[in-house]
Parts: C-alpha cells; structure tokens; sequence
C-alpha cells in the first residue's frame, strides 16, 4: 500500500491531494446493478477482517451489531469501515435509536483510539451521487498525517436555527454551497467529538434521525446524502443532500448556486420537531 499511496503538496494553490491508484479497483464505480454477494451482511464475517464488533458472537461470526473493518482500498495507513448494522437496507434513518447511538459510540471509540496518530475524520456517503460503492449502510474513518492540513467549512456567522437542544443547536447557514444542507452545532465550545458525551451523542442521535425522515420527504427514500464530523475543536456534524451534481462552475470557480430558498427550507425542517 506505501508503494502507492502518496500525499502530494500543491503548494501555488495550498492545498493537499491523495494519489491512491488501488482505489479505482473498489467495487460499484463500473456497475449499475448491485452485486448479489455482500460482503458487509451476516453469514459474510470471514470475508473481512475484524477490528471491532458491538454485540454477541465470536470474531468473523454472526452476533454483531455494529462491526468495523479494514478499507479494502484506503487512502490511509489507518482507514476503516463501520458497517451500520446487520440489515443491508435500513440506514440511521431507519434503524431503532438504540442502534443510531451505537454506531456514534463506535465513533467515538475509533476518534479515541488514534487521536494521537492523526487527524481523524468521520465521514458517510449514502447513495451513488454521494460517492456510495456498496449498497450496505456504513461509514469510514481515516485516520491523515497531521501535517495534511484540512480545508473544512468553518462554523457559519450567519445562519437560521431551525431548532434548539439541550447540548445542539440544528443550524441553516445562509450561505449553503448545498440544497438543505444543515448543521449540528454544539451549544457549548472548546471540545472534540471524541469528548462527547452519552447525553450528548443520544441527543444527536435522536435529532439527526428526525431531519433525515424529513429529508427523505422531501428527496425520496433513500436519497444520496453525505455527512462527516468535524475532526477539531468545536465540532459539528454537517448533513449535505446531494439533490444535484456539482457542475463545472463550482470545479473551476468554487462558488456554488443554491437552488433552495432558504426561508422555505428553514419552514420546511422546522416541522421535523
């Protein structure tokens, strides 16, 4: 994997690039239908290495609740899979709160178990316009050299808060490069994600889940969405539909067109509560 995996420094336009040429081997980037085969449900335990399980059972068996494996085709020495939960189809939307929760708390173990070997990012593509390759609900953590600075969306000034908890705030930035893209901010400042607590992490949980059934009214079930964590102080968790292709004026210019008003999706969401 070192023999191929490269970071490279642009440095006229200050800003890093992964050269991985394993990851155009990864399942799903030539084929319209899924594979029958998959490797991530039950009875498949032997197909993939085990880092982590939550549940019953021994190693590579069944039992498991949320299971984490290696990256068949990483983009980093440190690059894993968290598979949701047994059932191929259900997604955090979908799945019991309890389940939802368990998986942040693999989140959170993962964040903790490399917070010394780099930056951790938490991230979750769902669907083939998200960059999804298998259909089975999971997430991946990659684990990037601390030099790799990360050019992330700072928290936004002006924004709409659609609603208010007791540990976040769910936020509309004025400025959305994306259609109903919304924001989970902490109330409070100064803390990593791998500091949260269960409180926390349950309130997150059960809020995230009401936005994405309303989002799935809106889009359709099933509708292709990213989100990811923000892998330093003052974290938030940022949910990004992707309702539409990015196009070549934000390839070449970075500056995105919004298609949503905002007073109308701020409306829209506010039912969700």
């Amino acid at each position: 994997m070192e023999g191929q995996l490269k970071y490279i420094f642009d440095k006229v336009n200050d800003r890093w690039v992964i050269s991985s040429p394993r990851r155009a081997k990864r399942p799903g980037l030539k084929e319209t239908l899924p594979k029958k085969f998959c490797p991530f449900c039950p009875g498949n335990e032997k197909y993939e290495k085990e880092i982590l399980r939550i549940g019953e059972g021994l190693s590579q068996s069944a039992g498991w609740q949320v299971r984490v494996v290696p990256n068949k085709y990483p983009f980093s020495a440190n690059h894993e899979i968290v598979i949701h939960s047994p059932d191929h189809h259900k997604n955090i939307d979908e799945l019991p709160e309890a389940q939802a929760k368990r998986i942040f708390e693999v989140f959170k173990n993962r964040a903790l178990t490399y917070r010394e070997e780099g930056t951790v990012f938490i991230f979750h593509n769902h669907g083939r316009s998200a960059g999804e390759s298998l259909t089975h609900p999971h997430s991946q953590i990659v684990v990037l050299p601390k030099e790799v600075k990360l050019n992330l969306a700072k928290i936004p000034e002006e924004k709409k808060t659609i609603w208010k908890g007791k540990f976040f705030n769910l936020v509309l930035p004025e400025a959305s490069q994306y259609s109903y893209e919304v924001w989970f901010i902490r109330s409070a400042e100064n803390k990593l994600f791998y500091e949260a607590s269960d409180e926390e992490i349950q309130e997150l949980v059960w809020a995230m889940k009401k936005v994405l059934n309303k989002l799935s009214k809106k889009f359709g079930a099933g509708f292709s969405f990213n989100f990811y964590i923000y892998p330093y102080e003052n974290w938030y968790l940022r949910v990004v539909p992707r309702s539409h292709s990015i196009g070549g004026l934000e390839v070449g210019t970075g500056i995105f067109v919004n298609s949503a008003d905002s007073e109308e999706v701020e409306k829209f969401l506010k039912t969700a509560f």
